[in-house]
């Protein structure tokens, strides 16, 4: 055990230990100081010997300097302090009288608040830059600091944010009142909440709250409408892509229904016109073949509607649609597929129904996901063409499957044809879209994509933004490949 002899000393050893710059200061100057004071000055301790306290005080907090050590000020303040280097910095004092061998002094203690001040900055700016509200609060859920984010999302500056009571923030506080008891068992939980923003409006949220200390939690506040929306769309999608494949079961019942009739319409007109040839003048024979032929348009209409309905349409920007659409495509085709979207700023307009533009979209992506079941890409993209002096938006649809051989791409398009098993596909999706394309005066053709997988390219008739949303469609009455089967032709 060391034994310090006299006062001067023990005073020299509890200085030198401190981490803090200590000073033992007489009449405003320097009569001695430890090595931490040197270092935090920036000066030889020697040269600061005899050195008035003020030549390291900025100008503006001398006066309070000074009034410390006329009034024996003993609780600590905070000063802007000056390096002998010319570099300022915040500094915390504290001062208390010493007797040293009968004399009175004063004990100056200097903390260098820099690095406090840079990591409350860092803090700060973290605190600020999370795209989620933060709030701190003490265990009676009174805010004790909130990020601008959380500012933001209810409208509030921070100050009237931090004078905010729980009932003025939380508009469901009644029927579901905090809980934060569940934090000393729990240490944290989750709970869905409607905050009131300064508007009038309720904003719903999620909120996961976390006890920090025995006095503090931190509630990190999710705004969920966002995610809210895309949900709702995705069920909205879905629901299409249901809607789609009860079309599909429709349109092949109707196929199997138009394919028989279209046999007994085959051996009714067949002796019909016999009769015809062998009695010239027969009145009822005439009926007959009136009715034969309404139940012959009656086959080709119930094919028709089995494949398609069409909509009113109405004039669509195809880059805002494609992309409304792909957030939601990219669920569909899963995590083990990428989804690329290549869109031309000119594309232009088209005029089209929207739930039909979102049904080829639907039914080409999960095409083409289906045609690649260990994974792959797909890409969606748009273009301005001109062809025979005519603009047309060129939309394509792309994936790096296997691809299509050139033998079946002139049968893709045929309704119930299918490469997929048995029980696995009705081959009405690519026959949907090809009803839907011609109908808004399109047409659509499979080529060879990247890394030898398939394109299907959909060629439109482009249209000016400013044209009469009731203006007709122009069209072509086309069919698919080989659909004349399904028809009596007279």
């Amino acid at each position: 055990m060391v034994t310090v002899a006299t006062e001067e000393q023990r005073w020299r050893v509890l200085a030198e230990a401190a981490f803090e710059g200590v000073a033992l200061v007489d009449g405003g100057r320097i009569a001695d100081c430890n090595a931490s004071l040197a270092e935090i000055l920036r000066v030889p301790r020697d040269d600061l010997l005899g050195r008035s306290v003020l030549d390291f005080v900025c100008e503006e907090d001398a006066p309070t300097v000074v009034a410390a050590f006329q009034t024996g000020r003993l609780e600590p303040y905070e000063i802007q302090a000056r390096r002998a280097d010319g570099e300022t910095f915040p500094a915390l004092l504290r001062g208390r009288p010493l007797e040293v061998d009968g004399r009175t002094f004063r004990v100056g203690v200097v903390q260098d608040l820099s690095e406090l001040r840079r990591s409350e900055s860092r803090y700060r700016h973290i605190f600020d830059a999370v795209g989620d509200g933060l709030m701190l609060m003490d265990r009676r859920a009174r805010p004790l600091a909130a990020n601008r984010h959380l500012c933001d999302l209810l409208g509030y500056t921070r100050e009237e944010l931090l004078r905010l009571a729980p009932e003025e923030a939380i508009a469901d506080l009644d029927a579901q009142p905090m809980q934060l008891e569940r934090l000393e068992t729990e240490g944290s939980y989750l709970v869905e909440r409607k905050l009131r923003h300064r508007e009038g409006h309720l904003v719903p949220v999620e909120v996961s709250l976390a006890a920090i200390s025995d006095e503090e939690i931190v509630a990190v506040i999710r705004d969920v409408r966002e995610r809210r929306r895309l949900l709702e769309e995705e069920v909205a999608l879905r629901e299409r892509l249901h809607q789609a494949r009860k079309m599909e079961s429709l349109g092949r019942l109707a196929g199997g229904i138009a394919h028989d009739f279209n046999n007994l319409l085959t051996v009714i007109l067949g002796n019909l016109q016999l009769l015809e040839e062998e009695s010239a003048e027969a009145p009822l024979l005439s009926e007959i073949r009136e009715a034969a032929e309404r139940a012959a348009d009656l086959t080709c209409r119930l094919l028709r509607f089995g494949r398609t309905r069409p909509e009113a349409p109405r004039i669509l920007n195809p880059n805002a649609q494609v992309r409304q659409a792909a957030r939601l495509l990219e669920r569909l085709i899963g995590e083990e597929h990428s989804l690329t979207l290549d869109l031309a700023p000119d594309a232009p307009s088209v005029r089209a129904d929207p739930s039909a533009l979102d049904q080829i979209l639907v039914n080409l992506v999960v095409n083409a996901r289906d045609a690649m079941p260990g994974g792959g890409a797909v890409g969606i993209e748009t273009r301005r063409t001109e062809r025979e002096g005519r603009t047309l938006l060129e939309l394509s649809v792309w994936d790096t499957g296997e691809g299509v051989d050139r033998a079946l791409r002139e049968r893709v398009f045929e309704p119930f044809f299918t490469t997929k098993p048995v029980g696995e596909g009705t081959g009405l999706g690519l026959a949907t879209v090809f009803s839907a394309v011609t109908l808004a005066g399109g047409e659509i053709v499979v080529l060879e994509g990247p890394q030898g997988g398939a394109r299907f390219r959909i060629l439109w008739p482009a249209v000016e933004p400013s044209a009469p949303a009731d203006a007709p469609a122009a069209r072509e009455d086309r069919t698919p490949p080989d659909a004349a089967g399904f028809c009596v032709l007279l």
